[in-house]
């Protein structure tokens, strides 16, 4: 197995199955130099009111650490302006949910760590809360393997309106799709500062379905400097991309145009409603060295937190295997469909490539859509199924509304295997 370079601690490894990008990314990662200390004593309130005031549409914010603790943020509180993305009401929603993860200590005492000092440990990222239990002062945090392979003793996270660093321990990691997850060690230091502090778990969108064009806010701690907010398009809603110019690393992402740098990886992407629409994961970076803009990445929501569930709630991480391959259909146009919530999305039609036959889909099969559990899925692309995969049981069953031979029907087949992620 090839290995990348990474930034600030020699070579790691990191798997994949295949490639379709030729050009060069680089993680979007800690291992910089010692950088500017940001100061603690901003309050989180002037912070936000500046963001208000300047209503920044397609700009950065930069949110410096801060002291204090315990203000508590409702997440049903902000009106989303429908004429077009209100970037101050996405952050006030969803910073709660975002916290600087860093990682290695580097040489420095863990009692002497704070919000000011913070920032000269050895790997620098971000993350975003998926789930938690305030009265018990449980939370579970999702960021990129990346951000955290080399120093997993040594995990920290800073919360938005917090001065002392909380300390995770990782409870899996996958190389596959660079997915790491956190939990807050069990403490009563730890859990207490997270019971009085605002921050509280992130509202999931669909990434499934994601349009062209939708707005998107990126929250995260680039070059390690604090929490910062930019704001973009999606590009891309749905792409494979090797990670260094290697073909043994592929990941499937979508594309943004917000100005994303190190540090960003594992922060949260929200949609114009404040729902976690991705994670931030890598940004282009031309060998040529031209310069290059706007060329970032993102693990779907969809993917990221089933996968991430599954890591909470079971030791191994497992999606449902059907026996099949699939193929956007090369003989179908894009199409359009409108959802019930009236947003209108592209379609591709997706054909089964090869089947097993144990399953009960064949070669030819035109996918449609599928449903099991609580989710009823449309197919958008070939991707959608495997995104849903990790949320299946084995022994589940699972109905397929397909196209055979231009004749729709209905195909139920149980979930008899399981492959797992690879982990590191």
């Amino acid at each position: 197995m090839k290995n990348y370079e990474d930034e600030h601690n020699g070579k790691i490894p990191y798997d994949s199955d295949s490639i379709i990008r030729q050009s060069n990314y680089k993680k979007s990662r800690g291992g910089m130099k010692k950088s500017e200390v940001v100061s603690p004593n901003k309050a989180v309130a002037l912070l936000v009111s500046i963001l208000i005031i300047f209503n920044v549409i397609l700009g950065i914010v930069v949110f410096t650490r801060r002291g204090g603790g315990g203000q508590t943020t409702n997440n049903n509180s902000y009106t989303i302006n429908s004429d077009g993305l209100d970037v101050s009401a996405v952050t006030l929603r969803a910073l709660p949910s975002v916290v600087l993860v860093n990682a290695g200590l580097n040489g420095k005492k863990e009692s002497d760590l704070n919000a000011d000092n913070f920032s000269d440990m050895a790997s620098r990222g971000s993350g975003v809360i998926f789930f938690d239990n305030k009265q018990e002062g449980e939370a579970y945090i999702v960021t990129c393997n990346h951000v955290v392979v080399s120093h997993k003793e040594e995990i920290f996270v800073l919360l938005y309106d917090s001065y002392k660093p909380i300390k995770c321990v990782e409870v899996f990691a996958t190389t596959e799709y660079d997915i790491a997850v956190l939990k807050i060690e069990d403490k009563k230091e730890y859990q207490d500062e997270y019971k009085k502090s605002g921050a509280t778990a992130c509202a999931v969108a669909e990434s499934n379905y994601v349009s062209l064009g939708e707005d998107v806010v990126a929250i995260g701690n680039p070059l390690g400097k604090g929490f910062s907010t930019t704001s973009g398009i999606v590009s891309v809603t749905s792409e494979l991309i090797d990670v260094d110019n290697d073909p043994y690393y592929k990941h499937r992402v979508m594309r943004i145009s917000a100005p994303i740098n190190t540090g960003n990886s594992g922060g949260g992407l929200f949609n114009a409603r404040g729902e976690l629409l991705g994670i931030v994961s890598v940004k282009s970076n031309d060998t040529s060295k031209t310069s290059v803009d706007c060329i970032a990445y993102a693990i779907p929501s969809t993917l990221a937190i089933n996968i991430a569930t599954r890591a909470m709630r079971n030791s191994s991480v497992e999606r449902a295997d059907f026996g099949i391959t699939l193929e956007h259909d090369a003989g179908s146009n894009v199409s359009s469909v409108t959802l019930e919530n009236g947003k209108t999305i592209a379609k591709r039609a997706v054909r089964v490539k090869s089947s097993t036959g144990e399953s009960g889909l064949e070669v030819g099969d035109i996918i449609l859509s599928f449903s099991f559990s609580t989710y009823s899925v449309t197919m958008v692309n070939m991707y959608s199924l495997e995104d849903y995969a990790f949320a299946m049981n084995k022994g589940e069953r699972v109905t397929f509304e397909i196209l055979r031979g231009g004749h729709s029907m209905q195909i139920t087949a149980e979930v008899k295997n399981t492959i797992k992620a690879k982990t590191n």
